[in-house]
């Protein structure tokens, strides 16, 4: 790194790790989670299509909450800090409070009484309806949680945002699984087993909330002493102006941030209607494409699967891949969320070296995620999809969708940190006008391709990988122009391409051997053995990836030892 920016960009990777790593086990949860769920054994295709319908509205209130809000709250505290107001900073948490109270009864109202309409636009069943409700107090209380986790992140203490995201995606797995295995236990209705999956998340997110709300209590006393030394408290900013900021900068970075979720919601609004006008056109040809689906459902649920039902479950085959897709940007996202505040003080500085020595930063933590788990979806997707959910029809056909998605994930995973880099700078809108021009693209796609007998819902695909390449190629280019010149490319990112090209090839030649799902398991396990020892062998990790990991001192010593690191 560059010299003099050490002990920041160490402390920058510290924080983004503690982050990463609670997303990983977050996301080791939901996958216990979804997997189970969507199985045949839990709530099918069919049951797992009400819950995606539902989820898919879920999620971008989700990522206001988790990505969105906490990134303005975050970016104020961040600037306060950078100035010694400690005061100041406090008030921003006790101001957004009051103004997300307001904001999520107002939002919780205006759901409720949208979502009915929507239900029946989207499910000629009516169906969906239970999950969508079941879902609905998330609203108040992930938003309420969002206050925190914003001031929390501004300090730079990532691990209450990381705990409170454990205890949510706990209660997930216990009480959402939980309650959808003993409805369909006792009732064997899938929609209302979906009902009750999404009940539990929304269990989940009051966990998460009373949690977060035990913590700042506990630290308050503390925080209250260190705000009482502060050296700029007389100059505290107005509860108006902070409002006004809160605003300002939430917006745009609310909207930029949405780029994931809004691509489910657009799936969401879009794809089941547009299927149910396809099937309504060409009855015969869709119905004789999915003759293998169709009688694989009867067969295992013994009852004839309606013509309004086709497209709610090919919209579940589509989640269950798009489930495993979104594991890539929801990681990468963590480490946008921890870069943010140190990208804004070292701007705020005018410390030009240190927001080129964080970008490189952000660029090579992305590049190790986005690689190795796009290509491995590009190589092994249907693989992979067999050894989730068994051979099967509907496997098959997910498993083509994920390799598909594997080319979206890598473009993907580099644009969530590239629009925290553009957010830390105040280039909000710029984030913002990107995200729209992808959007937009993937709206279009959708309505043309899904309409196409031949590609379906397949449409939903292809247009998500073009929505995130615009996305990607524009931060990139905006974030090139900003910095000025490339930042240690070479290893950033190309070395990681290889490694992860290489652990591919690995996987994909032991595959060979056998079709046994074991083997299977056994080729993803050596893929990443095998991914790390490539990035050793190519010197692709300095000091400071391996001083931010715990007992980082430690493993460093080791490394130089064996000559790995330099």
């Amino acid at each position: 790194m560059i010299n003099g920016n050490t002990e920041d960009t160490r402390k920058l990777k510290h924080g983004t790790l503690i982050l990463l790593f609670s997303t990983v086990l977050v996301k080791i949860i939901s996958a216990l989670f979804k997997i189970p769920l969507s199985s045949n054994y839990c709530l099918g295709d069919l049951g797992f299509g009400y819950f995606s319908s539902a989820n898919d509205i879920f999620t971008p209130i989700y990522f206001v909450a988790v990505s969105g809000f906490p990134v303005a709250v975050s970016n104020i505290v961040s600037n306060f800090i950078a100035t010694n107001n400690t005061s100041g900073a406090l008030k921003t948490l006790k101001t957004s409070k009051k103004a997300i109270l307001l904001f999520s009864a107002v939002f919780f109202i205006i759901y409720v009484i949208c979502i009915f309409p929507f239900a029946d636009f989207t499910d000629k069943t009516g169906n969906s309806i239970y999950s969508f409700l079941a879902v609905s107090p998330t609203i108040i209380f992930c938003l309420w949680s969002a206050c925190y986790r914003g001031y929390y992140e501004g300090i730079m203490d990532m691990r209450p945002a990381a705990v409170s995201n454990i205890i949510e995606a706990l209660g997930k797995l216990v009480l959402g699984l939980g309650l959808a295995l003993a409805v369909m236990r006792l009732n064997g209705n899938p929609a209302y087993a979906a009902a009750a999956a999404m009940l539990g998340i929304s269990l989940g997110t009051a966990a998460s909330a009373m949690y977060l709300s035990i913590k700042y209590k506990t630290d308050r006393r503390k925080l209250y002493v260190i705000s009482d030394t502060s050296a700029t408290s007389a100059g505290l900013t107005s509860e108006k102006e902070i409002v006004k900021k809160l605003v300002l900068i939430s917006v745009p970075v609310v909207a930029a941030s949405l780029s994931g979720s809004v691509v489910a919601l657009i799936d969401g609004l879009t794809v089941r209607y547009q299927l149910s006008d396809l099937l309504t056109a060409n009855y015969g040809m869709l119905k004789s494409y999915y003759s293998e689906l169709i009688s694989e459902y009867q067969m295992q649920t013994g009852s004839v699967l309606s013509d309004a039902a086709l497209p709610t479950v090919l919209y579940g085959i589509r989640s269950k891949a798009y489930t495993l897709f979104n594991l890539v940007p929801t990681l990468t996202a963590a480490i946008g969320v921890g870069l943010i505040p140190a990208i804004t003080q070292s701007y705020v500085k005018k410390d030009k070296p240190a927001v080129q020595s964080n970008i490189g930063a952000a660029f090579k933590l992305s590049a190790l995620v986005s690689f190795p788990a796009g290509i491995g979806y590009i190589v092994l997707g249907q693989r992979i999809m067999f050894l989730l959910y068994g051979s099967s029809v509907s496997s098959e056909i997910g498993g083509k969708m994920l390799s598909c998605y594997g080319i979206a994930a890598v473009f993907a995973g580099f644009s969530f940190p590239l629009a925290s880099i553009l957010q830390s700078v105040s280039k909000q809108r710029t984030a913002l006008f990107n995200v729209f021009c992808g959007i937009l693209v993937k709206v279009m796609l959708n309505i043309i391709l899904c309409r196409i007998p031949e590609i379906n819902i397949c449409g939903s695909v292809y247009s998500t990988i073009a929505c995130f390449a615009v996305i990607c190629l524009l931060h990139g280019f905006c974030v090139v122009k900003l910095t000025g010149k490339e930042t240690k490319l070479f290893q950033n990112i190309f070395k990681p391409l290889i490694s992860a090209a290489v652990c591919a090839a690995a996987a994909y030649i032991l595959c060979l051997v056998s079709e046994a799902r074991a083997v299977t398991f056994i080729s993803v396990i050596l893929a990443a053995a095998v991914y790390f020892i490539s990035m050793f062998l190519l010197k692709g990790f300095d000091e400071t990836d391996i001083l931010a990991l715990p007992m980082g001192e430690k493993v460093l010593s080791a490394c130089k030892k064996i000559k790995i690191i330099r």
